[in-house]
């Protein structure tokens, strides 16, 4: 995807970030939770939906957070179906109680 391409669909996420990762880019964002019982409910709901869709992103969780990285890892940088699941995140966290 091209610079601008990326520029604007990432408008459209909330608070989702472009850094290099191992030398690509990557879409970052690290989720606050209460607990820990919260986050890995978060992670287990993106791991679910990671597996629907078949495109799996970097998780690390940790007390009270979870970082998730999307990057298409066949085209070694982002895709418009990252932002997508970025945005499928987003939505899941407003789900999480």
């Amino acid at each position: 995807m091209k610079k601008d391409e990326i520029d604007e669909l990432l408008q459209e996420l909330s608070a989702w970030k472009l850094i290099q990762h191992n030398g690509i880019n990557v879409l970052y964002k690290r989720y606050q939770f209460e607990d820990f019982a919260t986050a890995l409910a978060f992670t287990n709901g993106v791991g679910e939906f990671a597996e629907q869709v078949n495109h799996h992103p970097e998780i690390t969780l940790s007390w009270g957070s979870a970082t998730i990285i999307w990057y298409t890892h066949t085209m070694q940088g982002i895709q418009p179906n990252d932002f997508r699941c970025a945005a499928y995140c987003d939505e899941l966290y407003t789900l999480i109680p």
